[in-house]
């Protein structure tokens, strides 16, 4: 699972650009079913998560738990435990809410309240969907991502 090209660079001095490879393949596996890939994903954030942590780079590993989380999460919604991928999603949102912006990345590569959004869309729970997405955009304003899942949300709240 791990993306480590050009085979020059020392991948191990950089965990974060690996992480958000792993957690773009992970949460599309877990999305698709395809547990056993996502774990792999899982288990591999969580050992990026822990070089980071070890190296004194505590804020990428904060970010990196954050992608892990969102992968479980999903892994849990596949798995049948609705409750459980709830309670990581919203981990997922406290921590990333929480944790300070580095100043050389980008923001998350897909908010964790678009993604509580999404997995409360996938659950029936149209009204918390839509106030996940009002909080996605209150923090990071004017994501096409994020108005297309409130209205998605609008609708489905209507009777």
């Amino acid at each position: 699972m791990p993306v480590r090209e050009p085979v020059a660079l020392d991948w191990n001095l950089f965990p974060w650009p690996e992480a958000i490879s792993v957690f773009a393949r992970g949460l599309g596996a877990a999305r698709l079913g395809l547990l056993a890939d996502a774990r792999v994903a899982g288990e591999r954030l969580s050992v990026l998560e822990t070089n980071a942590r070890q190296s004194g780079e505590e804020l990428f590993a904060r970010n990196i738990r954050v992608l892990r989380l969102e992968v479980e999460s999903w892994i849990a919604q596949q798995d049948g435990d609705p409750t459980g991928a709830i309670e990581l999603m919203q981990a997922a949102a406290d921590l990333e809410t929480a944790t300070p912006k580095h100043a050389v990345t980008p923001a998350p590569t897909l908010p964790a309240y678009d993604l509580l959004g999404d997995l409360q869309l996938e659950q029936g729970r149209s009204s918390k969907a839509l106030e996940a997405y009002r909080q996605s955009l209150a923090l990071y304003p004017n994501r096409a991502y994020s108005k297309q899942g409130a209205e998605r949300a609008l609708q489905a709240t209507r009777p």
